[in-house]
């Protein structure tokens, strides 16, 4: 976890890196906010100003966030067998095991470390 945690803490330190996932994060929510004095502005789509390297790295984002985990189908299936006050916290867990999946293959993707 701590590999993790390094590959992480130089992600955050690195302003280009930050730029670079602000941007990601700005495309998709639409970019900049339209202006109240423009309301005929033509709007484009979030996608339109990605890259096919961005939408790619999207592509593969998702296709990971969906992907089946035998650990994490073993979490859910104990889960009905547990005591109700366990349920949430393997619930959080396997949602963590999943985004901590997908940090390192962001980290990994963006050249923020080494796997």
């Amino acid at each position: 976890m701590s590999d993790f945690q390094d590959s992480l803490e130089k992600l955050l330190a690195d302003p280009e890196q930050m730029e670079k996932i602000a941007g990601i994060a700005k495309s998709l929510t639409g970019g900049a906010a339209e202006t109240p004095g423009t309301p005929d502005a033509p709007r484009l789509s979030p996608l339109s100003s990605l890259d096919p390297e961005t939408i790619g790295l999207i592509g593969r984002l998702m296709g990971e966030y969906n992907a089946k985990n035998d650990k994490e189908a073993l979490l859910r299936a104990i889960t009905p067998y547990l005591k109700e006050s366990r349920r949430g916290k393997v619930e959080q867990a396997a949602k963590m095991a999943k985004l901590a999946r997908l940090a390192r293959l962001a980290v990994t993707e963006l050249g923020g470390g080494a796997s």
